[in-house]
């Protein structure tokens, strides 16, 4: 090889390694400069600034209808430019938010999800707020390059209790907050815009939407949603920044108004020979709904013996425990959740539930009655109908009815015939002369001697010739 061959080789080595650790100098800076993952998080393209918005998810019990007043107040904390925490820092920061969302009843825009699997009933209404960055513009907004930090939490209020729709309500709001970090650059013309936003969770305040996390994960903020990675649930139609609040609310009239029904359990007795001053033992039990926190204590539910006329029975033939006094006077028999309890009703009678939650869960069985068939008409779901027992003789209800084993919820519709469940016991083995089975053959053997009495009486006559038959 020439001299000159070998000079040339060496000028074009040269300009190669030169090249490739500029190039590499290059890719480091590119990696300082954009986040170390690449998702979450909300990109920028060119000049079209990221994005970045908050979800907010009510989640209710199972056919739990929406609060009529339920605005969410979400606030930022300015905490630094780059790693400058100090007042001339945050001082020049772009003031971001108050943000609000409206669950209210009968807004527009809210997206209703029934949950499944770990949140098999329960319901969620979902709403995101729009862009918060696009109200931040050049020349009042970012005033130079460099990574803008804030932090956002919910203030804790936005449901207003004690609704015209319901007596008793109550809500737990989220203790989520998240860290922002908005990275922000010249685009082509110099204007600064963000280019990428990053969420994290915060150690200790983790919403319940991410179980397990221990805080500082990445969250996608894209408005909208976009689809990075399995295991985001939602429908890939919302910020992953997700504040989850829960509420529930009761129906019934409570103690002002009892006889407005949660929840009536009735009996009727028919039949041939049928008892109507027996009385037939019910386990009832209630239990509360698992949305409601905290979960202790346990809820105590107020129930009333009501007759066919409506009127309130304190007998101790009904319940044998302690009775309690509402504020009106009257007694009720109080049920704790989750506590089974035994209510005797005789026909005509009701027991009457003026408070429980939507999407309580209840169990009910009857005893069982010698001659006396049982059935019910559950009004309630799953998949309301009759359901009678095959035969005479046995205990009867639900979950123990194997064609009907629930849960059963309840849902909304207090003082109707959304939450009923009608037993009826009908007499069997009884004849319609009025003459009972159990004494059939005494009466058959009766017959038998009356008849063999008078053929007795027939025979001697003619023998005696006394009677001309």
């Amino acid at each position: 090889m020439t001299k000159k061959k070998t000079t040339m080789l060496k000028l074009i080595t040269s300009a190669v390694l030169v090249m490739a650790m500029c190039l590499g100098t290059m890719l480091t800076t590119l990696a300082a400069w954009g986040p170390k993952n690449e998702y979450p998080v909300s990109v920028g393209n060119g000049d079209t600034p990221a994005g970045a918005s908050i979800t907010k998810r009510l989640k209710v019990a199972e056919d739990t209808k929406l609060p009529d007043t339920a605005i969410f107040t979400f606030t930022f904390t300015k905490t630094g430019i780059d790693d400058d925490t100090t007042t001339a820092a945050t001082g020049v920061m772009p003031n971001m938010g108050p943000l609000t969302i409206n669950l209210s009843k009968n807004q527009a825009g809210i997206e209703t999800i029934v949950g499944s699997g770990t949140d098999a009933g329960y319901t969620f209404y979902v709403k995101e707020t729009g862009d918060f960055l696009s109200t931040i513009t050049d020349g009042v907004g970012w005033p130079k390059e460099g990574i803008y930090k804030y932090r956002v939490k919910e203030t804790g209020s936005g449901i207003v209790l004690n609704s015209a729709d319901a007596v008793n309500e109550g809500a737990y709001y989220s203790i989520a907050e998240y860290d922002f970090e908005i990275w922000v650059a010249a685009d082509s013309t110099g204007k600064m815009i963000p280019k990428y936003v990053v969420a994290r969770t915060v150690k200790d305040a983790v919403d319940e939407y991410y179980p397990g996390d221990p805080g500082g994960t990445k969250v996608d903020p894209t408005p909208g949603g976009v689809k990075h990675e399995d295991g985001i649930t939602i429908g890939d139609d919302f910020s992953q920044v997700m504040f989850t609040n829960r509420y529930w609310r009761s129906d019934g009239g409570g103690e002002e108004n009892p006889k407005v029904d949660a929840l009536v359990v009735s009996k009727t007795v028919t039949g041939n020979g049928a008892d109507h001053t027996m009385y037939f033992p019910f386990t009832v039990t209630v239990t509360q709904p698992a949305i409601i926190l905290p979960t202790t204590p346990a809820k105590v539910y107020m129930a009333y013996v009501l007759d066919s006329n409506d009127n309130f029975v304190t007998a101790a033939a009904n319940y044998g425990g302690t009775l309690l006094t509402d504020a009106g006077g009257r007694l009720y028999i109080p049920f704790t959740s989750n506590a089974a309890l035994t209510v005797n009703l005789k026909d005509g009678q009701k027991l009457g539930f003026a408070d429980l939650h939507v999407g309580a869960k209840v169990e009910v069985m009857e005893a069982r009655q010698a001659k006396y068939r049982a059935s019910y008409v559950r009004t309630f779901g799953p998949n309301p109908g009759t359901f009678t027992a095959p035969n005479a003789d046995v205990a009867w209800g639900f979950p123990r009815n194997p064609g009907d084993v629930g849960p059963h919820y309840i849902v909304s519709g207090s003082g109707t015939t959304a939450n009923k469940a009608d037993f009826t016991n009908h007499c069997t083995g009884e004849i319609p002369t009025g003459i009972s089975v159990d004494n059939l053959p005494y009466v058959v053997f009766i017959g038998i001697m009356v008849l063999a009495l008078l053929g007795f009486v027939v025979i001697k006559s003619r023998k005696n010739g006394k009677y001309d038959i």
